[in-house]
């Protein structure tokens, strides 16, 4: 897509100038990746006008709630539940306690679809379910 590469290019011009302008903040929202990028180098915090798209990659948001937000985020919570890894890594180095309802149901439901996964396992040892 176009906008991705007018993104990318923001974020670039952005690391070495600074903050992009406002125009150009609309473009790097657009992809979930640049947004999270632009949050991380550029702003060293977080970007609210990203935050869409960023919850819409699941594998970004875990990196954005850890390394940003340093807390959940719930608009990307139903994305991330349907990886156990990713799940896994919420629960670690986000949450630091059980999961959220919805995503631990998710990981009770997966064990059964998924018996023997190590991020489940490990999940369902550190929580005390299994021993």
């Amino acid at each position: 897509m176009i906008s991705d590469w007018i993104g990318i290019q923001a974020y670039i011009n952005s690391r070495s100038k600074g903050k992009a302008p406002k125009r150009l903040e609309n473009v790097i929202a657009l992809n979930g990746e640049t947004a999270y990028l632009y949050a991380l180098k550029v702003l060293n915090g977080r970007f609210r006008k990203g935050e869409t798209s960023i919850a819409a990659n699941p594998e970004i948001a875990v990196k954005y709630a850890r390394f940003i937000l340093r807390a959940r985020s719930k608009d990307a919570e139903n994305g991330i539940s349907s990886d156990p890894e990713l799940c896994y890594h919420y629960f670690r180095h986000v949450v630091h306690e059980r999961l959220p309802e919805k995503m631990h149901l998710s990981m009770l439901v997966m064990s059964f679809k998924f018996p023997g996964n190590y991020f489940i396992a490990k999940y369902m040892k550190e929580i005390g379910v299994l021993k």
